[in-house]
């Protein structure tokens, strides 16, 4: 039993006996004097008290003379039961006056209740040997107020005086202690907070009283933390576990918290106290150590300690994933003669302004940088000195990092304001990659950095493949994309036409766009020699819409030249179709040529589509709200579901020239043109085959009711002005 139930048991049990007394002390008026010294009535009255109450009491005369006591007042004091009886109270008691604490009170607290016998009186008495006694004591007073005697009830509250002074010790300990603790009852009601509870939280006592400890709910922590929490303590265990909570202000606090369920003497629960430690300031004073262990003081980004522990974490998450990532290795080039020059001062704050322009440019998928709770932007590390290290994870190929590496050497190639003068920063980079480069950690750094001092021997700004041959192909890339950047600029990329025919009638009934490039040195380029390097850049976007725009412009031009409407097939590139402007492109593109939608026809492949169907599907039925006619390009060579194919709004079925090439001989290739034809036109759609160059191949075709051909047999791509001449024939 806890402390508190027994104190409140045995203050009941007090409360209870000295209820019995006073009953007694009724039945004494009703008696004569004579009566109560008989021995009769002495047994009547301790009849129920003589062994086995654990107080002692003590009966007198009017006189003080002893008339009758139990043993438990004898061995209280430690005197022999059969010298007090029949003796004056205070005479049989003097043997325990060296006994107490205060003699002369006691004694004068005797005198006094002599004389002044109708009072009651209730006191403490002390002992030398630490025992302290509550003594109650009241007259035995008859029905015409005659006085009888008196009576004594004495308990021994030592133990009760020493819990309750634990309890108050204890009290005061909790009170003023700077650890949080809160009673709750079985619900989660507040019953109980101290002082701390108030200075961590903000709030006062009476404003959380009652309440439940969801007042302090951080929103840090998911409904699985709070769940596993009860789930602990319903069960009789304890939770320990760090908890972030919210003060009354908004600002949160950490405390690691003890929660132990209280039970009662039948083992139910019946409360929880919560023990917490503010842990604020250790986790603050952890993150500065940790941040002085693992941060450059002078920039703030990753040391070379921590940048080697996110390098083994992403080489065991590339390892895992089966994934590219490359280290880049920069140093800043003569940044010895800005220090000698302008002094450390200077340097130091061109470092920090290097470390602050890059982590602003550098997109945060550039890296792989989360340890624990680090943050995801903080992965840009400064080894030492002048040098910088970049880890660029999960990579497509290993252009992206020679085009990352491009542009910070572009951002680094703008002029520097030090101390009031202008200054030209160029720095040298070395690029390993994993796995290719090396599996462990020391191997990438070894082979980047070798790769970075090959750089500076190539002349400085610029940046080096570990590996000599990807050096070459990577250059002759990305000299690609640049060229193709430039010739978007200077207008050198034209739209060729190839019609399309009736396959029954062989009227032209359309063209298709397709766009060259006239290379200022290398002439004419056809789409192979380009459009992977314009996908993997990103530049076929631009490319794509000027193919767009350009074709509406020149049909709605031989509109009015008096040629007959026809439509005009436009390709749609991968990327250009996941462009959320996609829609407002397609308007533009034909506001601004003053072209009927009914006019353009947008070609989309197979694999395009079938990325994400749902969205394709979306985008497709926006299109052919407004007119334009929709064809499946390259179909065959992907993986459509016939499920989603019935549900997209199509015009056409357009037959790979891959299946058209053998189809004149080849018996597979003539059962898939044949199933096509006949599913196409199931769906009600029409078919064009692509690449018709024989007549072997136009024959089959027709045989099987393909609805329209385009292909050499009939005519090549051509520029505009000799298209003008096909349209004039109508007829090839």
């Amino acid at each position: 039993m806890k402390e508190g139930d027994r104190t409140s048991t045995e203050a009941a049990k007090l409360k209870s006996q000295i209820a019995s007394l006073e009953e007694l002390l009724k039945v004494l008026e009703q008696v004569s004097l004579e009566q109560a010294h008989s021995l009769e009535f002495r047994n009547i009255l301790l009849v129920t008290q003589q062994e086995a109450s654990i107080d002692g009491i003590l009966i007198v005369d009017e006189n003080g003379v002893v008339i009758s006591h139990n043993r438990r007042f004898a061995d209280m004091w430690g005197l022999d039961p059969e010298t007090i009886l029949s003796r004056n109270h205070v005479e049989a008691l003097r043997p325990v006056l060296k006994k107490l604490v205060d003699p002369e009170v006691f004694i004068a607290r005797l005198q006094y209740l002599y004389e002044h016998r109708e009072e009651k009186g209730r006191d403490e008495i002390a002992l030398n040997d630490g025992r302290l006694f509550d003594r109650y004591t009241a007259p035995m007073v008859g029905p015409d107020g005659t006085y009888y005697g008196r009576v004594w009830y004495l308990r021994d509250i030592t133990e009760h005086k020493m819990s309750d002074e634990k309890m108050r010790k204890l009290s005061v300990a909790v009170e003023g202690s700077s650890d949080w603790v809160l009673v709750t009852n079985k619900d989660g009601g507040i019953e109980y907070a101290n002082r701390a509870v108030e200075e961590m939280s903000g709030y006062k006592k009476g404003e959380i009283q009652g309440r439940t400890p969801r007042i302090f709910k951080s929103g840090r922590h998911d409904d699985l933390f709070y769940k596993e929490l009860w789930t602990t303590i319903l069960s009789g265990r304890t939770f320990r576990g760090i908890i972030s909570n919210r003060k009354k202000d908004g600002g949160l606090f950490e405390v690691f918290h003890t929660i132990t369920p209280l039970k009662d003497g039948d083992g139910n629960i019946t409360h929880f106290i919560s023990m917490a430690k503010d842990v604020t300031q250790q986790k603050i004073l952890e993150e500065k150590i940790h941040r002085l262990a693992y941060y450059d003081d002078l920039t703030g980004l990753p040391n070379r300690v921590f940048h080697k522990e996110l390098m083994a974490r992403t080489i065991e998450i590339a390892k895992r994933n089966k994934q590219l990532f490359a280290l880049l290795y920069m140093d800043l080039d003569n940044f010895k003669r800005i220090n000698d020059t302008l002094g450390l001062n200077v340097g130091d704050f061109l470092l920090k302004s290097v470390a602050k322009k890059l982590s602003a440019f550098l997109r945060r998928c550039d890296y792989i940088a989360r340890c624990q709770e680090v943050n995801i932007e903080d992965v840009l590390s400064r080894p030492g000195g002048d040098e910088f290290l970049v880890l660029l994870h999960n990579l497509g190929e290993a252009q992206d990092a020679a085009r990352v590496a491009r542009r910070i050497l572009e951002e680094l190639s703008a002029p520097w304001d030090l101390d009031g003068r202008e200054v030209l920063m160029t720095a040298s980079i070395g690029i390993s990659l994993y796995p290719d480069d090396g599996e462990t950690v020391d191997h990438l750094l070894k082979n980047a950095d070798a790769a970075m001092y090959h750089a500076k021997a190539e002349g400085k700004n610029n940046y080096q493949f570990y590996s000599e041959s990807l050096n070459a192909s990577v250059l002759e890339l990305l000299t690609l994309e640049s060229e193709i950047r430039k010739g978007l600029d200077r207008g050198e990329f034209t739209l060729y036409y190839q019609p399309k025919l009736d396959a029954s009638t062989r009227m032209i009934t359309g063209m298709e766009a397709l766009i060259r490039w006239n290379h200022p040195e290398k002439g004419l380029l056809l789409p192979g020699r380009f459009i992977s390097a314009a996908e993997t850049s990103g530049l076929i976007v631009p490319m794509a819409e000027f193919s767009l725009r350009a074709a509406c412009v020149q049909l709605k031009r031989w509109q009015e030249e008096g040629f007959k409407p026809i439509t005009v097939a436009v390709n749609v590139s991968g990327r250009q179709f996941d462009q959320k402007n996609l829609i407002e492109v397609v308007d533009g593109a034909l506001r601004d040529a003053g072209l009927s939608p009914r006019c353009l026809e947008l070609e989309i492949t197979e694999s395009t589509i079938m990325r994400n169907p749902d969205e394709a599907v979306r985008t497709l039925l926006a299109l052919k709200e407004r007119g334009i006619e929709i064809a499946i390009d390259d179909f065959g060579t992907g993986y459509s579901s016939l499920n989603y194919l019935k549900r997209l709004p199509l015009d056409f079925l357009k037959i790979d020239q891959s299946f058209v090439r053998n189809v004149a001989s080849s018996r597979s290739d003539q059962a898939i043109v044949r199933a096509t034809i006949a599913m196409a036109h199931s769906l009600n759609l029409k078919v064009i085959a692509e690449g018709v160059e024989t007549a072997e191949q136009m024959a089959f075709l027709c045989e099987q009711g393909c609805d329209e051909v385009q292909g050499f047999l009939f005519s090549r791509a051509v520029p505009p002005h000799e298209f003008s001449e096909l349209m004039a024939k109508e007829y090839l």
